[in-house]
């Protein structure tokens, strides 16, 4: 198996202690030549997917989905360090080995169920090239939608 930055150790560990396959790619573009080429993004270092979608329906820079992942990484967990970008060949409605629920190849943009809330916003950020002021005030909203839910979610009602 390949060594790179843009591989999920967790998801490499796991294949091997289970013989699964795994089939990494060594970046954005290698990804977009396969039909099977997901972009995945994920924080607490495999703890929790975020998002996976073919590689070849981004029309955006690799630049960009960075920072869509900073966006979102900010608004769960806030720690950089633990989140990236992977990419790998997945054959459709295949599970993808991660924390939280983990995630699922499908033939569009698959969401964590704490970004549904921003799906509209995410789908539309990775789908156009956005002006600069409009990409960072979609990337504004997508943050701060989820950080909304996310408190939301943390009240519980009185007995």
């Amino acid at each position: 198996m390949k060594n790179s930055e843009h591989e999920s150790p967790l998801r490499k560990l796991f294949s091997k202690a289970h013989n699964q396959k795994f089939e990494p790619l060594e970046g954005f573009d290698e990804a977009k030549k396969y039909d099977d080429g997901y972009l995945i993004m994920e924080g607490d270092d495999g703890g929790q997917i975020y998002l996976s979608i073919p590689a070849k329906l981004i029309t955006i820079p690799e630049v960009n989905c960075q920072k869509l992942l900073e966006a979102i990484d900010g608004a769960i967990w806030g720690d950089l360090e633990m989140a990236r970008i992977c990419y790998e060949r997945i054959e459709i409605n295949q599970g993808i080995v991660g924390g939280m629920g983990g995630g699922m190849a499908t033939s569009s943009l698959w969401l964590h169920n704490n970004l549904e809330v921003a799906r509209k916003e995410i789908n539309l950020f990775l789908r156009n090239v956005l002006p600069e002021k409009e990409a960072r005030e979609t990337l504004g909203k997508i943050k701060e939608k989820i950080i909304n839910f996310d408190k939301k979610r943390r009240v519980l009602p009185l007995p």
